[in-house]
C-alpha cells in the first residue's frame, strides 16, 4: 500500500477584474517567508519611490512657463518622471509575483494609481494567511497585526 504525503503549500489565488471584466487571477504564497520578505521590501520600495516621485513632481510642478498649446514646457519631463516610476514598478512586482503579472493586472495601463490599488487588494489576503498562520504557534488565537501597515 503507498502512502501519500499531502503538503498545502498555502497558494493564495485571488481572480483579477480590471474595469468591470475578469482577466485572470494572481497567485502567490504568503506563508513563505522568502515571500513575505520580498513583499516587505516591495511595499518600502513602493514607499520610497513615491516619496522619490513626489519630490521630483513637487520640483516639475514649480515651472510656470506654458508652450503654445497652454502645457507647461516640463510636460515632457512629467511623463518621463511618471513612466519610468511605472516601469520599476511593473518590473519589481513582476520579480516577486511572477513573470507577466502586471500584464494580467494591469494591461497595458500605467498610472500611479493602479499601484496602490494593486497593494491595498493584496495585503489582505498577505495579512490574513500571516495571521493564520502565527496562530498555529499562539495557541489559536490569531495575531492582531503582522506589523506591514
Amino acid at each position: 500500500m503507498a502512502i501519500n504525503i499531502n503538503i498545502d503549500k498555502g497558494v493564495t489565488h485571488i481572480p483579477v477584474t480590471r474595469d468591470g471584466e475578469s482577466v485572470g487571477a494572481i497567485s502567490f504564497n504568503a506563508n513563505s517567508i522568502e515571500f513575505a520578505e520580498g513583499f516587505y521590501t516591495l511595499l518600502k520600495s513602493f514607499d520610497g519611490r513615491m516619496s522619490e516621485f513626489e519630490k521630483k513632481a513637487i520640483k516639475l510642478d514649480g515651472v510656470t512657463k506654458v508652450d503654445e498649446f497652454g502645457f507647461p514646457i516640463n510636460t515632457k519631463e512629467k511623463l518621463q518622471l511618471i513612466k519610468e516610476t511605472c516601469e520599476y514598478m511593473r518590473e519589481e512586482i513582476d520579480k516577486l509575483f511572477g513573470e507577466n503579472t502586471c500584464s494580467v493586472v494591469f494591461g497595458d495601463s500605467n498610472t500611479l494609481d493602479m499601484f496602490s490599488q494593486f497593494f491595498e487588494g493584496v495585503i489582505p489576503y498577505f495579512e490574513k494567511s500571516r495571521s493564520l498562520k502565527i496562530a498555529k504557534y499562539t495557541k489559536g488565537k490569531p495575531a492582531k497585526s503582522t506589523g506591514l501597515k
